[in-house]
C-alpha cells in the first residue's frame, strides 16, 4: 500500500492515497509512518494527489464532509416552502404577521455560521518537519498550480512554521508580495502570516512584515474597511478570520518584538478614528501592550500602573525570563504565620480556661472568638499588598527552597 503512493499510474496511486487517508480517520492505520508516507504525495506532478494530502494535513476533508452531512440532516423548510404555506390559506393580519416572523427566522439561521474546528494531529507526527516545510517552500515558489492551490500551500506552510517553531525565513518576504488590499483572498493571506509567526523568529524579518501590513492597510488614505483589514485581518461584512483577531495584534503577540515603539505609537493614535471597527482595533493593540510593556506606549495609554504592569518587560531576542523562586509563594508563608498565631491564642485562651472550669458542669461549652476563614485571608492580602516587591521576591525564594 505504501509503495502504491509512487506508482507511475495516477489512478493506482490516487487510490492509494484515498485508501491510507481513510484507515487514518478510522484509527486503524494513525501512526506516524502513515503520515510520513502521505507526506511523499504533497510533492506530487498529478494536482488531485497534491490537493488530496494537502486536505488531509489542514484537516479540510474531514471538515468538509462532516459540514455537508449536517447539512444534509439539518435541512428545513426554504424561504419559497414558507411563502407558499402562508399564501395558500386564508389571507389575514395574524398570517402575515406569522410569515414575517418565521422569514426573520430563517435568515436568521442561514446567517448563523459553525467555527472552524482543525484537525493538528497529523502535523504533529511528522518525522522532520524543517526539511519538508523547506521542501514544500520550494515547491510553491516554482508551482504553475491554481492560485487556489498556491492558497493551501502557504497555509500547510505557516502552520508547520507555527507549530514546530521553525526558521524558514524566505516564506516571510514571499508572503509579503500578496499583502495588497487588492489581492485575491488577502484575508487569508492575512491569516497565513500571523501563523507563521512565533518567539524565534529574528526581529528584524517580521519587523518588515508588521511594516508591510501597516503601511500598504492602515493608513488615512484607504478606507475604513481596508484599515479594518490590516488591523483586524477581514473585512466587517465577512467573517474568513476567525474569532476576527486583529492581524498586528496576534502578530505581537506571537513574537512581542515584532512591532517597533514608532509604530506602536502611531497605531495607537487610531483609537479616537470615525470608523468603529478602527477604533476597536486599536484600543485592541493598546490592551495587549497594557499587559506585555506598557512603557512602549504613550504615557496616556498605560493607564493605571499595577504591580504585574510595572514588572513587564519585553525580553531582548533569544533571552529567557528564569525566576529561581515561584511567583506567589509568599502567600504561603503569610499563611503559615497566621495560622501559627492563631493555634497558639487558642491553646492559651482557650484550653487553659477549659481546664480551670472542668469541675463547673453549669458553665456548660466555652465559646472561643477567632476570625473566620474570609477574614484571615482578607488580613493576608492586605498584609501582601503592603509588603514590598524585593521582600516579596526574598519571601518566596525562602518558601521555594
Amino acid at each position: 500500500m505504501y509503495t502504491m503512493l509512487r506508482d507511475s499510474n495516477p489512478i493506482a496511486a490516487k487510490m492509494s492515497l484515498d485508501v491510507m487517508i481513510e484507515l487514518y480517520k478510522r484509527n486503524i492505520w494513525n501512526d506516524a509512518k502513515t503520515v510520513n508516507v502521505i507526506t511523499t504525495a504533497c510533492f506530487s506532478k498529478v494536482t488531485k494527489i497534491l490537493v488530496g494530502a494537502l486536505k488531509f494535513f489542514l484537516g479540510k476533508d474531514i471538515d468538509e464532509k462532516n459540514d455537508s452531512d449536517l447539512d444534509s440532516e439539518d435541512e428545513g423548510p426554504t424561504m419559497r416552502d414558507l411563502t407558499v404555506k402562508f399564501s395558500t390559506g386564508k389571507k389575514s393580519s395574524k398570517n402575515k404577521k406569522k410569515l414575517e416572523k418565521a422569514l426573520k427566522v430563517l435568515k436568521k439561521h442561514k446567517k448563523k455560521k459553525k467555527a472552524e474546528v482543525f484537525n493538528f494531529s497529523a502535523i504533529h507526527l511528522i518525522h522532520d518537519p524543517q526539511g519538508f516545510a523547506e521542501k514544500l517552500f520550494k515547491e510553491l515558489e516554482g508551482s504553475k498550480e491554481r492560485f487556489e492551490v498556491k492558497i493551501m500551500m502557504m497555509d500547510l506552510i505557516s502552520r508547520l512554521i507555527g507549530i514546530h517553531e521553525l526558521f524558514l525565513f524566505n516564506f516571510y518576504p514571499f508572503i509579503q508580495r500578496f499583502l495588497q488590499p487588492h489581492q485575491r483572498e488577502v484575508t487569508k493571506i492575512l491569516l497565513y502570516a500571523a501563523q507563521a509567526a512565533h518567539q524565534l523568529v529574528p526581529p528584524e524579518i517580521v519587523q518588515t512584515l508588521v511594516m508591510t501590513i501597516a503601511n500598504n492597510f492602515v493608513t488615512d488614505r484607504n478606507s475604513g474597511e481596508v484599515m479594518t483589514v490590516g488591523f483586524v485581518g477581514h473585512y466587517p461584512k465577512e467573517d474568513l478570520f476567525p474569532n476576527r483577531i486583529n492581524t498586528i495584534k496576534e502578530v505581537s503577540a506571537r513574537c512581542p518584538l515584532a512591532i517597533t515603539e514608532d509604530l506602536l505609537q502611531d497605531l495607537s493614535q487610531y483609537k479616537t478614528h470615525k470608523d468603529k471597527n478602527v477604533m476597536m482595533s486599536a484600543r485592541c493593540l493598546i490592551q495587549l501592550f497594557r499587559t506585555m510593556n506598557p512603557q512602549m506606549l504613550l504615557k496616556k495609554d498605560r493607564g493605571k500602573p499595577t504591580e504585574a504592569s510595572m514588572e513587564a518587560r519585553i525580553q531582548e531576542y533569544g533571552a529567557l525570563d528564569s525566576k529561581d523562586y515561584i511567583p506567589g509563594a509568599e502567600v504561603l508563608e503569610e499563611e503559615r504565620e497566621e495560622n501559627a498565631a492563631y493555634f497558639q491564642h487558642l491553646s492559651l485562651d482557650g484550653w487553659e480556661s477549659a481546664s480551670i472550669d472542668e469541675d463547673d458542669d453549669d458553665e456548660g461549652w466555652i465559646d472561643v472568638h477567632h476570625s473566620s476563614d474570609e477574614e484571615q485571608q482578607k488580613e493576608v492580602m492586605e498584609k501582601m499588598k503592603s509588603m514590598p516587591t524585593e521582600e516579596c521576591k526574598v519571601k518566596a525564594a525562602i518558601v521555594s527552597a
